[in-house]
């Protein structure tokens, strides 16, 4: 069985080419949409925008740079080992090092960016939210974690023998994207929980939907409601205002049913049969 499968050199220098071009498209792109969180964190300002724009993308071309040099060097190198059917290499590029030493700078900056506006904003209520908790929380436990990764993988390209190049590599690929998966779902999670429904919630009520409260109660008892949201399928729906109408369709002796239902801006207003 194992006649058939045959793996040439070229394959692994194929592969590792290949599979290096999209890891460092993968880190780029995640670094990207912290650097996002770094600007909410900041209000937004010009000059931390643009700067950590500026130094992001500067980053990630000597990151380019680099991988182009050491992938010249190291392919030549490139073997496939039919007994433990993996490639390998037993030459390490010099230039190598250089690649996580400014990684790692840009980590450290923008860690040091988050724990400058923590601080700042230590005694103020606002930093009690849970929304900006999720923010503080989860970047600092990233950082944390990437920190020592990249740590770890400059240590194995100085220290450590050729055969285990590749570990820290994917190893590093695969925990950015487990984490920053996290921090993004974490984040929508906590903004949906904690943000009241409403005409000026992000997450609620837009101009193409509006709200239907359903009520059933009793003389006796409290009204038991539900809210319920109306999405047009047009082109255009005119966003709704704060006041509703309430129209009673049944009374049947102490059983009450109601419909509430928003009022829209252009007047018009629709009636429940």
């Amino acid at each position: 069985m194992s006649r058939l499968v045959t793996v040439s050199d070229t394959v692994c220098k194929v592969w590792i080419v290949v599979g290096c071009f999209f890891e460092v498209s993968s880190l780029a792109t995640t670094d990207l949409l912290l650097l996002f969180r770094i600007h909410a964190l900041w209000d937004g300002r010009r000059n931390i925008v643009l700067g950590t724009l500026f130094l992001w993308l500067f980053t990630y071309t000597i990151v380019g740079v680099i991988g182009l040099l050491a992938a010249i060097d190291i392919i030549p190198s490139l073997r496939y080992d039919h007994l433990t059917r993996q490639c390998f290499t037993n030459h390490k590029p010099k230039v190598l090092p250089a690649q996580w030493t400014v990684t790692l700078a840009l980590e450290l900056l923008v860690f040091f960016m988050t724990a400058v506006k923590a601080i700042q904003h230590r005694g103020d209520d606002q930093i009690r939210t849970p929304i900006l908790r999720t923010l503080y929380f989860d970047q600092f436990m990233y950082y944390f974690a990437i920190v020592f990764i990249r740590i770890w993988n400059l240590i194995i390209t100085l220290v450590f023998p050729p055969s285990l190049l590749f570990l820290g590599l994917f190893f590093i690929w695969a925990m950015i994207t487990a984490l920053v998966s996290r921090i993004m779902l974490h984040l929508r999670s906590v903004a949906c929980s904690q943000t009241p429904v409403g005409d000026a919630s992000f997450f609620g009520e837009t101009a193409r939907s509006t709200r239907v409260v359903w009520a059933r109660g009793n003389t006796t008892t409290a009204l038991d409601s539900s809210i319920h949201t109306i999405s047009s399928s047009g082109a255009e729906v005119p966003v709704t205002t704060a006041q509703s109408d309430s129209m009673w369709d049944r009374d049947e002796g102490d059983i009450r049913e109601a419909i509430e239902l928003q009022g829209i801006r252009s007047g018009k207003q629709r009636r429940w049969d």
